[in-house]
């Protein structure tokens, strides 16, 4: 693993460059970490490299959840920049995904593509999630896996899902909700004119297909991509296939 230190955080990697294909810096969801994207980093293997982040608060990284996307946004253009990724690929799921919108809008020539999974460009959250996260957060985990997930999940992805999502705080994700509440782009997001992939399975309760659909219809250049029967959880149920899309969109790219 590497990292960095910002501000006194030291915000924790996975993954490395492996080969002479395009790297893809990639952004955990609310409550997530850098395990998120460990599948697909091995479906991907030799053809391209996933550099994930532990945002703050997430995974191996300490300190808490921010409260903002535009505050994520900067940290993850100084961690890239901190490793010297020139224009890399960004690709976000959920929260991840508002993360890397926000920096396409306000920084496009630090990039090169975005991959967008599972995420919109309004991100509106019940409020009794955040009750439920303030008054049983086991209760809040225990509720969000049977909707994050599609059909016919392993047993093995829901156990690596479940311990890790135990690693974020309730305050840590009782904060990302918070930023993604106030995140709003609806206006805005048709001023995205990089190659962008839109991934989302048509069985996400969390963030709808509606979502996606809007997302590509209103970037220029955008491409969507749906998943028969996959859920919210899409980098975990189906590694393999979303590799193997983003590979056939980044070969259309010139």
């Amino acid at each position: 693993m590497a990292d960095v230190t910002i501000d006194g955080i030291r915000v924790v990697l996975e993954g490395e460059i492996t080969s002479g294909g395009p790297v893809i810096f990639a952004v955990h969801g609310s409550g997530g970490g850098a395990w998120l994207w460990r599948r697909m980093r091995n479906a991907l293997a030799e053809r391209a490299s996933i550099i994930a982040v532990d945002l703050p608060g997430h995974g191996a990284t300490g300190f808490k959840g921010l409260t903002s996307i535009e505050d994520y946004r900067e940290t993850v253009r100084t961690v890239a920049g901190e490793l010297g990724l020139e224009r890399p690929f960004a690709m976000g799921h959920s929260m991840g995904g508002a993360v890397i919108l926000d920096w396409a809008i306000n920084y496009p020539e630090e990039l090169a593509g975005l991959v967008l999974v599972a995420t919109g460009a309004r991100l509106r959250v019940k409020q009794g999630i955040f009750q439920s996260i303030k008054e049983n957060y086991d209760g809040y985990l225990a509720g969000l896996e049977k909707a994050a997930f599609g059909e016919d999940v392993p047993n093995d992805v829901l156990e690596e899902t479940r311990k890790h999502s135990k690693l974020a705080s309730s305050e840590t994700t009782y904060n990302d909700f918070v930023a993604c509440d106030n995140f709003d782009i609806m206006e805005e997001i048709e001023r995205i004119n990089l190659p962008a992939l839109v991934l989302c399975g048509d069985s996400d309760l969390l963030t709808p297909l509606k979502y996606s659909e809007y997302s590509a219809r209103k970037m220029p250049d955008a491409q969507l991509k749906t998943f028969p029967g996959a859920g919210h959880m899409l980098p975990v149920e189906r590694p393999a296939q979303a590799a193997d899309a983003i590979m056939d969109w980044l070969g259309t790219i010139e």
